[in-house]
């Protein structure tokens, strides 16, 4: 079945910007938003792993959820990871969200207790079943303990024709690519996006939707003219930007997770905010403060 051409897409797990553990900063989030609309950034995910989801509270979740679409008023799509540990919550959260408008949910899979293909299965059936608009599946095997394969797709959406994508957050590009290569053939419709920003060009040009990129909160400009450039086939530029993404990305290894270190650096240069740590975050030394600001400055 030939694949239909779909534009493509960066998408943002934005962080979530905190005044305390249980207050969220709406100015903050409203600058941080409008930043990323005005660089026209495709979609907005709330609550993924950069938004610290597992370590929020309900009444934290749904304060965001609900300011964010209110505030965001459809000038961009949003996406909200609905997970909580129960079930039950999960359902009611992302139906919430749909009802607000949210255009469609993240969902990862328990990450808990492991379990097998059959339960991976099962778990997915239920929650699309009972969610009343799109799901976007968030794969990350590092941190659930199995893998959403090509093969538990092609079962899973067969049933379900509410299941409209996956986030593949695999380092390993060709698992990606074969995502893309065995499910568009039966579901040509279906977005596959990778979890890293430094995949997107391979995983565009094999057919995939986009990335849902967390470098996206700090370089909107450079991700969104990334795939502009693509394709508009502006090859030269489109290497500038993946080398500035490439030196960008050694971020994310000055500290782990490096959620609040990106807060630090909007802070520090676009988005004064208190910096909240959520744990398992550890405080940042003066040393990894300097790094961060020393790699940002070079590569905006």
């Amino acid at each position: 079945m030939e694949n239909i051409k779909m534009k493509k897409e960066y998408i943002c797990p934005i962080l979530t910007i905190l005044k305390d553990e249980n207050t969220v900063d709406f100015d903050a989030m409203h600058k941080l938003y409008d930043r990323l609309i005005k660089d026209g950034i495709s979609e907005i995910a709330l609550l993924g792993s950069c938004g610290e989801f597992y370590a929020q509270t309900f009444e934290v979740c749904q304060s965001l959820v609900e300011d964010a679409i209110k505030y965001i008023d459809h000038r961009t799509k949003v996406l909200v990871g609905a997970n909580r540990m129960d079930d039950q919550l999960t359902i009611k959260f992302a139906n919430k969200a749909l009802e607000l408008g949210a255009d469609g949910i993240l969902l990862v899979g328990p990450y808990y207790m492991s379990c097998d293909r059959a339960g991976i299965i099962t778990f997915y059936n239920k929650m699309a079943k009972a969610i009343k608009g799109d799901i976007i599946i968030y794969n990350y095997p590092d941190r659930t303990g199995y893998d959403v394969n090509a093969d538990i797709l092609l079962t899973l959406l067969k049933d379900n024709s509410n299941i409209v994508g996956i986030k593949d957050t695999v380092g390993d590009v060709n698992h990606t690519l074969n995502t893309i290569k065995v499910v568009n053939a039966k579901f040509p419709e279906f977005r596959v996006y990778t979890g890293y920003d430094g995949n997107v060009i391979d995983v565009v040009k094999a057919g995939g939707q986009g990335v849902v990129g967390g470098l996206s909160n700090l370089y909107s400009h450079v991700c969104v003219d990334l795939l502009r450039n693509y394709e508009a086939g502006n090859d030269e530029q489109v290497a500038k930007e993946q080398k500035t993404i490439a030196e960008a990305s050694e971020l994310l290894n000055i500290v782990n997770p490096f959620m609040t270190l990106f807060k630090y650096i909007l802070d520090q240069r676009e988005i004064p905010n208190n910096v909240v740590a959520l744990t398992p975050s550890s405080p940042m030394s003066d040393e990894q403060k300097q790094k961060a600001l020393s790699i940002y400055d070079k590569t905006i």
